[in-house]
């Protein structure tokens, strides 16, 4: 795995952004204010002794705020962080959260390694340093990717998902084309607690950016967005592995059409 990124430096703090998957890690002594979609891991002595937006552990001397893009859910990736440094034995404070699904937990995989990398390889462990060894044999696998041809780029793929029906088009590396008269979700799904997560919030920002275009539930022109998440986040506000869900007139998925 290679990871790249740019570091900052400040007498009070260091800033870490990852270039590819736009990760921002703010690290201090004091806690900053939350930014949005971001959370905090606290550490004393390099090892991590709490995860999450609201907890605040005894002992501390450094703070960690971890701020994600948006097709990223912060409560998603605590999780997988939480998880980790339960299942290698470490006693952590923590915010509660609910089990996240098996198709997310997926996704995140690759994300949630290429975060304990660069945090270990600034000496933050969200492992026990004897374990640190194991765990480094251990193989899961990655994250899949996809690649951008002349010949995807004529395949009409469509998908019906959660009563949202649509054609679409991967008409370049960066555009993703969704032809008019595609039916939306109408209304976003909510959290537990009766709030909107951020992919919600995501999805509707993408249907006020393009509001000209969309009469109640249905496109009324071709609109473009920059992958397959923001069509995803426009038309049905995520939710699956939506490779998966866009399928040429056979069936053929676009992930099997893509995937290296």
């Amino acid at each position: 795995m290679e990871i790249s990124f740019h570091t900052t430096l400040t007498p009070e703090t260091v800033k870490i952004e990852l270039e590819q998957s736009k990760e921002t890690l703010l690290i201090s002594h004091t806690v900053p204010e939350l930014a949005e979609n971001a959370f905090y891991l606290f550490y004393s002595q390099r090892v991590c002794t709490g995860i999450g937006k609201t907890v605040r552990p005894k002992t501390k001397d450094t703070v960690i705020m971890v701020q994600l893009p948006w097709d990223i859910e912060a409560d998603h990736l605590m999780y997988l962080l939480i998880e980790q440094a339960e299942e290698a034995a470490m006693t952590i404070e923590k915010d509660p959260l609910p089990a996240i699904p098996e198709n997310i937990r997926k996704q995140l995989t690759e994300e949630s390694e290429k975060l304990t990398a660069v945090l270990n390889a600034f000496g933050y462990l969200l492992t026990r340093p004897e374990l640190s060894s194991t765990e480094k044999s251990k193989k899961k696998p990655a994250k899949a990717r996809h690649r951008w041809t002349k010949e995807v780029s004529e395949i009409p793929f469509t998908v019906n998902f959660r009563g949202s029906q649509a054609t679409l088009y991967w008409i370049s590396r960066n555009e993703m084309l969704i032809k008019r008269g595609a039916k939306l979700l109408k209304d976003a799904p909510l959290n537990k607690d009766g709030s909107l997560g951020y992919a919600a919030k995501y999805g509707e920002k993408l249907r006020d950016d393009h509001k000209g275009k969309i009469s109640g539930a249905t496109t009324t022109d071709d609109i473009i967005v920059k992958s397959v998440n923001e069509a995803s986040l426009l038309l049905y506000f995520g939710g699956t592995n939506s490779w998966l869900e866009l399928v040429d007139e056979r069936g053929k998925s676009m992930d099997e059409w893509t995937k290296v």
